[in-house]
């Protein structure tokens, strides 16, 4: 699977701009992370002990979910060279990748929550659709 967007990507697209800097809105988001794995409950308990508004809760489930369409799972908060980093599981395949049967391959699409007018009501894709195609009006150009 290759992906369209990397996490960097994903949460600068969602988290930069307004008036709380790009690096405190994502320091926010690792807090989060942490005292979520260190709390030992689950995630909706933990919201609401650890008092995350909710529009930001909404925002962190929109980014977690486009990681997730582009092969990244299960983020967890960890230190690289001394910074707070967001590690997560990505889905690969092989380097000699042979052709696999349709039922083993994966697409974005079989990642994707969203509702999609690419697919029927059991979230297969509609034959003749090429992609979803429903962030592309939200994509952003990330520079340095």
């Amino acid at each position: 699977m290759k992906p369209e967007l990397f996490p960097e990507e994903i949460f600068r697209h969602f988290l930069q701009g307004g008036e709380i800097p790009y690096e405190e809105k994502f320091q926010a988001v690792w807090t989060y992370l942490e005292g979520y794995k260190k709390s030992g409950v689950s995630w909706e308990d933990y919201v609401v002990r650890a008092r995350i508004p909710l529009e930001f809760r909404e925002k962190m489930a929109r980014i977690f979910s486009e990681c997730r369409r582009n092969g990244f799972l299960s983020p967890a908060p960890g230190f690289s060279r001394g910074k707070k980093v967001i590690l997560f599981r990505q889905l690969v395949s092989p380097v000699n990748e042979t052709q696999q049967p349709k039922h083993l391959e994966w697409k974005r699409c079989d990642l994707c929550e969203r509702n999609c007018p690419s697919k029927d009501w059991k979230g297969v894709k509609k034959e003749g659709s090429d992609r979803c195609g429903t962030m592309d009006s939200n994509r952003i150009t990330i520079g340095t």
